[in-house]
């Protein structure tokens, strides 16, 4: 199954009908969508590309947002007469795709919605916001990353994952297998 998106944060409101996706000559985009109220959303987002690995030493990117169509931005409301520059979308397969592009400079915008609070195990949802669907922006340049996973087969009671050829080894003289029920 294709990945999310790198870089991708979710909009405040949930279960959004008609999401769009456009993007200016100056890499801002505007993603307008219809809430369950029927109020309709003019969204401007700018300022991030490119999530970091998790690290403490580095500050991680952020959108930044300007919820009025760029009223409290720029004190008009732009999202009227914004010029949608983005070409169409030519980039990887991307699970749970809603709208994408690609702009001018070569980075790629993408919106997607998936239910992020499912409960585990395949439960039924029990709570409302459990089975919310959110709506998630991205945006990124050059290849997206790749999760490897597997599970640790030297000790069954720690599944991790490993880069290739990092697996850990039984120490000499154990014995490859286990007492848990695993096959040998």
């Amino acid at each position: 199954m294709p990945a999310p998106a790198t870089a991708s944060e979710h909009f405040p409101d949930h279960d959004v009908r008609r999401p769009t996706l456009k993007v200016d000559a100056k890499g801002r985009a505007l993603v307008e969508y219809t809430t369950q109220q029927g109020r309709r959303r003019h969204v401007l987002a700018w300022g991030a590309i490119n999530a970091h690995h998790p690290d403490q030493k580095v500050k991680q990117v952020r959108f930044k947002y300007d919820f009025t169509g760029g009223r409290a931005t720029y004190k008009r409301a732009i999202w009227r007469k914004f010029a949608n520059r983005c070409k169409s979308y030519d980039g990887p397969a991307l699970a749970y795709f809603v709208a994408g592009c690609k702009a001018r400079d070569g980075s790629y915008w993408a919106l997607q919605t998936w239910q992020r609070r499912l409960p585990l195990l395949g439960f039924t949802p029990w709570l409302d916001v459990q089975d919310n669907w959110e709506l998630h922006l991205s945006h990124w340049k050059g290849p997206l990353p790749v999760l490897e996973a597997g599970s640790n087969g030297a000790e069954p009671k720690a599944p991790g994952t490993y880069p290739p050829g990092e697996e850990p080894r039984p120490r000499e003289g154990e014995p490859t297998g286990s007492a848990h029920g695993e096959l040998l």
